[in-house]
């Protein structure tokens, strides 16, 4: 497994996650004006949720 490709496809991984989860943080705080800090940790633990999990996948198929 070449590092080269390694590096794309966690660029990849990030690009897809922070896109997913500013989806799900904009479509829970909608409704609730919420705060941009309250926001903020919404999109982190999701963010890192599917990161830790997508990562996960990956390195176990290497």
């Amino acid at each position: 497994m070449q590092a080269d490709t390694l590096i794309i496809i966690v660029i990849a991984l990030i690009v897809i996650v922070s896109l997913i989860s500013g989806a799900t943080t904009k479509a829970v705080t909608k409704q609730s004006g919420m705060s941009i800090i309250g926001r903020v940790l919404i999109f982190s633990a999701v963010f890192g949720l599917l990161f830790f999990i997508l990562m996960s996948i990956v390195l176990e198929s290497f």
